[in-house]
């Protein structure tokens, strides 16, 4: 009876007979169900809990994780002094200048403070994982309860005398399970980003513990010694931590989990209620805090501010904001009302005017730098045209640096906002059509790619893609289903990004998706291997990278690097051509396999007919053209009025070399990928015969297909 009495007790009764302990056991340990439906008032299942532990581990293990989260962490930190020394210059307040002047000028003090909390942080994390798990981050928290494991294995003992062994074999497999997903070799990404975090959290309190002692001391005037006042600043600092050695300070709380987009706040809440109310949408929305936060901090940097209610809540009083509302709001983001709390508020202010402020600048100086063709976004809101960038090595959301694309997603909210007004300019200053034409589509694809991106939405949409039937989406969704259930996936990833060169030809059949995210197996099973996707335009592979060195820091570092793409591919793209090579299918509508595919776009880099011909008109005909469109668009011709029969023209003598190209490469093909072709062509002759009149038999199509062995 001892386990139905502990069962009891820990329930506050609602376990209260033998069938309610069996379903108490069921419920924890057999009902693998809720992996995809649980029940309002059922005990979440430790099995489907270990296996997402376990998921996460794997899909985060690469490096550059860790390293990404750290570089918008170290971001965050940088724009809270800009903000709100912006945000009080626009009201002229130069006592917030001074003080936020004097927060973050010890820099060196706050380093050596953050490097000491994040060793405190991955000290205790080494110990013991479960210890640190409240000051890590919420989407990667494990949980266990050790009550309810107590009450399991007491229970399941009882059953094993009985003869009943099921519930102690899946209980021994959730500890199992809870080893792997808590050892630190397996959890070094999550307990990497709660390291940075902690160091985050170091940083933001050693600022505030100088904006407290600046509060006390230096604006009253009072006159101190500066060997005094640092010691003030290390005493103050050290009243916020708790006596495990925690920084437990409110305020530094928030504004540290606001810079880690880790904020608990009520969309948040429901999201994640939601998630656990509806399971089958946990694959889907993996991170829903994190996502949420970082459609929050995407408003915050934008004009979207101005309707937002924190925004009007903060500046609506102006200086003289009255305590009662200062309480309220600062208790509604879990800041308790102290003598501190009217500097907190004011700072919040300040910070939030001068967000909109540095988003508006950075606006500005995106104009300019696509001005100059220094800046790229999301990309263009026709699938085809920006199918071709892509083919022709395109890198998104990245800024020219000496020579080299770097990427700027690190830049956190600051990058979101970036990218959308390039996408605004690089979609409404097109020669194709005019700006006032198909707005609908050009708004839907800009708004949809900087709200969605980096958001919960992005994971939405391959939910609805696979709902609406695309096969494609749905083999995509497995294969990353499957590759995340076995261990390091995502280091596994970066480490193929490391050994292979360029990108591949791969086609949507869940074999060669799970092998294209494991290709450093090409060094153990050549054979195996799948083909190069080659650049069509030049002689080289598609997303190849000079140099090992350069390889290595874009597989590792979170921070992508791409070379300048050539004058013939630039070129296809200011005219935004929308043709491909139709390598896709044979002459008789088969489709070609991925091998095939990268044979022939090898050929035509090889043989360079297309770079001819495209190089002849890009010199002779494209300056001509490009300039005539831009006029005719910037007087408001639209596409219908001025289509440009010299638009159609030059992608018609385009789409003409193009097949030219095509057919002597075909012909050029070694005799294995000739012999290939002509089987394909072969069988959709008999089966399309077969269809006609049913004359052909399994049998002869074999005798067939042997011919061309």
């Amino acid at each position: 009876m001892k386990p139905l009495f502990d069962a009891y007790h820990l329930t506050n009764g609602k376990v209260s007979s033998m069938y309610d302990l069996n379903r108490y056991v069921w419920e924890n340990l057999g009902e693998v169900t809720q992996a995809f439906a649980r029940g309002e008032d059922t005990m979440p299942n430790l099995i489907v809990s270990g296996m997402y532990n376990n998921y996460y581990n794997s899909i985060l293990s690469a490096t550059a994780t860790p390293i990404r989260a750290a570089i918008g962490n170290l971001g965050g930190i940088i724009a809270r002094p800009v903000t709100t020394m912006a945000g009080a210059l626009m009201e002229g307040d130069l006592e917030t200048i001074s003080r936020a002047a004097y927060q973050y000028a010890g820099v060196k003090d706050a380093f050596v403070n953050a490097s000491q909390h994040a060793a405190h942080f991955w000290r205790k994390t080494m110990e013991n994982p479960m210890s640190t798990m409240e000051y890590g981050r919420s989407d990667l928290t494990v949980v266990r309860n050790e009550k309810n494991i107590e009450v399991l294995r007491t229970t399941a003992t009882a059953m094993a005398e009985d003869g009943h062994h099921g519930p102690e074999y899946l209980l021994n497999m959730y500890e199992d399970m809870h080893s792997i997903a808590t050892n630190p070799w397996f959890r070094y990404s999550a307990n990497m980003m709660g390291a940075a975090d902690a160091f985050t959290r170091a940083f933001i309190a050693t600022a505030e513990a100088r904006g407290m002692a600046y509060d006390k001391i230096l604006k009253p005037g009072k006159k101190i010694k500066p060997s005094e006042l640092k010691k003030v600043n290390k005493e103050v600092y050290q009243s916020l931590h708790n006596s495990k050695g925690w920084i437990s300070d409110e305020a530094t709380s928030y504004y540290s989990k606001e810079i880690a987009l880790n904020l608990d706040s009520k969309l948040a809440q429901d999201v994640s209620t939601l998630i656990q109310n509806q399971p089958y949408l946990k694959p889907i929305m993996l991170f829903p805090r994190t996502s949420v936060n970082i459609l929050g901090m995407f408003q915050k940097y934008s004009p979207l501010a101005l309707i937002s209610r924190d925004f009007w809540d903060l500046v609506k009083y102006g200086d003289n904001p009255p305590l009662q509302h200062v309480e309220e709001f600062l208790t509604k983001k879990g800041i308790s009302f102290d003598e501190n709390s009217m500097n907190t508020f004011n700072q919040m202010r300040r910070e939030a005017k001068g967000r909109i402020a540095v988003g508006t600048m950075a606006a500005a100086g995106v104009s300019m730098m696509f001005s100059e063709d220094r800046v790229r976004g999301t990309g263009h809101w026709d699938k085809e045209r920006q199918r071709v960038r892509t083919d022709n090595g395109w890198a998104p959301k990245t800024v020219l640096i000496g020579g080299k694309w770097v990427s700027y997603e690190g830049l956190g909210p600051i990058g979101d906002w970036i990218s959308l007004m390039t996408d605004i300019r690089d979609n409404f200053d097109l020669i194709s059509d005019a700006s006032t034409e198909k707005l609908t589509e050009k708004m839907r694809y800009i708004l949809g790619a900087a709200i969605t991106d980096r958001s919960l939405m992005a994971q939405v949409e391959p939910l609805t893609a696979m709902m609406a039937g695309n096969g494609s989406d749905v083999n995509r969704f497995i294969a990353n289903m499957a590759n995340g259930a076995v261990p390091f996936a995502g280091a596994r990833n970066q480490f193929s990004r490391l050994m292979t060169d360029g990108m591949k030809e791969v086609d949507n059949e869940l074999t060669q998706l799970l092998r294209n995210k494991n290709n450093y197996l090409d060094a153990i099973n050549p054979d195996g291997s799948l083909g190069s996707k080659y650049s069509w335009v030049d002689d080289e592979t598609i997303g190849h990278v000079e140099g090992w060195a350069q390889r290595a820091f874009n597989a590792f570092s979170g921070m992508r690097m791409a070379d300048a793409i050539s004058e013939n591919r630039q070129f296809l793209m200011d005219i935004e051509y929308s043709s491909r090579p139709a390598m896709q299918k044979s002459k008789e509508g088969v489709p070609y396999s991925s091998d095939i595919r990268s044979a022939i776009y090898e050929q035509m880099a090889k043989d360079g007919t297309f770079r001819r011909l495209l190089t002849d008109i890009r010199k002779h005909k494209g300056p001509t053209y490009m300039q005539r469109m831009k006029d005719l668009r910037k007087q408001g011709y639209r596409s219908t009025d001025a289509d440009s029969e010299d638009l159609l023209n030059l992608h018609a003598e385009i789409d003409s070399a193009l097949r030219q190209a095509q057919t002597i490469a075909v012909g050029q093909l070694d005799e294995k990928h000739k012999r290939a072709i002509n089987m394909i062509e072969a069988n959709a002759r008999i089966k399309q015969s077969a269809a006609r009149d049913g004359t052909i038999t399994p049998e002869k199509i074999d005798q067939i297909n042997s011919i061309y062995k």
